[in-house]
């Protein structure tokens, strides 16, 4: 082992958040390769998939380092709020109006001015001007490109403002169509003639889904669909660059979560249409459990997740890969103050080795294979040793910082995953003081009836699927409780909580590195359960040889 350095106040393996480490990203960025299957145009990878601080944001923020002609959408830029403000809008869903194909007209309208900004380097109004000449003077009267030079007129003389103004574009555009089309007379909410009545809200609704549907496929998309084949044909065919519009923070409280789920379904479909613009490409990072919402638990006729897989590109780290990651960071920070020499991660501890592990290997096996988790906790170990006035991090130290690291990453998996799970703080309470691996078989049914009876009376239990599923229950109470067992697996599985291993010859699974997902017919009373390491200390788990007990933590004979 390399001699130990001092540590002092100043010395950080970093923040975690990519987006507060632009800077510290130019000198410590590990390049796993998937930037350039990104940036590359004969790839169809542009869905950047994985879980919160695997890397989804930095991998943006190098990809607008090393390309030339990219731009970034900002969701938060996106007026969203105005589509949420509209009453008309507010109404039509009420009615429950599919306004997915609005949404996905809208996103492609977004996506089509940004890249003809990018590419013209449109930024005034002359400059549009300049290019509708240029059009009106290639493609003559009465040609099927006149559709694309009316879309420039109506347009263009925006192109030059911020991309929040395309949402309001495209909203107040179907606004108009609503206010023009002569609206029912229907009573309002609150009003002293009473409630709509369903024969009345069924004559709504199909109002306003005959003017959605007006609006989608007349005028204005032809229009569109001109601009988008002289986008094919003429502007960015033969280019000899490539544009790149970059989207992330899609996982951010940018839109209400109904509001949201649908715009981004809109969105991946706008991405299918626009991908056939030659040397373009919309690259969108997105995370795993909002993927999972997308087309499982909010599913659109039409809206297949198979479609998507050949575009997605699954982040994953191998432990290398990490040690680098720990080493550059370490560098940094002591290089930014101290001195120009190589330093590694593993001088900041003193010589001493845990469950047979070095440190760096010992913290790496605390983490579910991601940066993030990986940098808290040299940070809470750093943290910890100055704290306690030490030079470096001793045995004693790893083993204290452990403790705050392992019980901040039940709320990680809390904050991750709430939204499908709203008891998922419950759920992890079943695994606390447990060995580290047991048997499907060991969840006993009757062992599982007081974790039942406090989901029924959780005060989120109806926004839960577990919750649902146990007020809902079933007669025979052995099947309810099995099937309850096994979805509770299921969902520790995705989540990252355990590991299983599902036949005697085959490796353990992770969902981080194997299958996301893992499906009923695979889980028996054999399968074996492995608790991830990173929660051992919050749980209290067994680290010696598996026993052979219930649910209750009672041991078997």
């Amino acid at each position: 082992m390399a001699s130990s350095i001092v540590l002092d106040s100043s010395i950080s393996a970093g923040t975690g958040d990519a987006a507060d480490e632009f800077e510290l990203l130019k000198t410590s960025f590990v390049d796993n390769g998937y930037c350039e299957q990104l940036k590359s145009l004969n790839s169809p990878k542009c869905i950047i998939l994985g879980s919160t601080g695997v890397g989804k944001t930095a991998i943006i923020n190098q990809l607008i380092t090393i390309t030339d002609n990219s731009a970034q959408i900002h969701p938060d830029d996106l007026s969203i709020s105005y589509i949420n403000r509209s009453s008309i809008i507010k109404q039509m869903e009420d009615c429950g109006v599919n306004l997915a194909p609005v949404f996905r007209f809208m996103w492609q309208h977004v996506f089509i001015v940004e890249l003809i900004r990018l590419k013209f380097n449109l930024t005034t109004k002359n400059s549009i001007l300049r290019l509708l000449d240029r059009l009106k003077a290639r493609y003559l009267t009465g040609s099927s490109e006149q559709q694309a030079i009316q879309f420039m007129e109506k347009w263009g003389s925006n192109f030059w403002e911020s991309v929040n103004l395309r949402v309001r574009e495209i909203t107040e555009s179907l606004e108009a169509a609503v206010q023009n089309s002569g609206r029912i007379d229907i009573p309002q909410v609150g009003s002293i003639s009473g409630a709509v009545t369903d024969r009345q809200n069924t004559e709504l609704k199909e109002h306003y889904e005959s003017i959605v549907q007006t609006f989608i496929s007349e005028e204005l998309v032809k229009q569109q669909k001109s601009i988008i084949d002289i986008c094919i044909n003429d502007f960015f065919a033969n280019s000899n660059k490539a544009y790149y519009l970059l989207i992330d923070d899609l996982d951010k409280d940018w839109a209400p979560s109904d509001l949201k789920n649908l715009l981004l379904k809109s969105l991946l479909m706008a991405l299918k249409t626009i991908r056939r613009i030659p040397n373009t490409k919309i690259i969108i990072a997105l995370r795993e459990d909002i993927k999972h919402q997308l087309f499982h638990e909010t599913p659109m006729p039409g809206f297949q997740e198979d479609k998507f897989e050949s575009l997605e590109l699954r982040l994953s780290w191998s432990k290398n890969q990490l040690l680098n990651l720990a080493n550059l960071r370490i560098n940094a920070s002591y290089k930014e103050k101290y001195t120009n020499a190589e330093v590694k991660a593993n001088q900041i501890f003193s010589d001493f080795q845990i469950e047979k592990k070095s440190p760096l290997d010992y913290i790496i096996s605390r983490t579910r294979m991601r940066p993030r988790e990986l940098i808290l906790f040299l940070n809470t170990c750093i943290h910890k040793a100055r704290i306690d006035n030490q030079n470096n991090i001793t045995r004693n130290t790893l083993i204290a910082a452990e403790k705050q690291y392992s019980s901040k990453r039940v709320q990680a998996v809390h904050d991750e995953w709430n939204v499908v799970y709203p008891c998922i703080k419950a759920y992890i309470e079943l695994l606390k003081r447990k060995p580290m691996s047991f048997s499907v078989g060991r969840f006993q049914q009757n062992n599982i009836t007081d974790f039942m009876n406090i989901m029924a009376q959780h005060s989120k239990a109806h926004h839960d699927p577990i919750g649902r599923a146990i007020i809902q229950g079933e007669s025979d109470l052995a099947v309810s409780n099995r099937k309850i067992i096994r979805e509770l697996i299921k969902i520790f599985y995705r989540t990252g909580i355990i590991g299983l291993k599902t036949e005697p010859e085959l490796p353990e699974m992770w969902a981080y590195q194997d299958e996301p997902m893992v499906e009923d017919v695979s889980i028996d009373s054999k399968t074996k359960i492995y608790v991830h390491p990173a929660f051992f200390a919050i749980l209290g788990t067994d680290k010696r040889l598996s026993q052979k007990i219930s649910l209750d933590g009672n041991p078997k004979n």
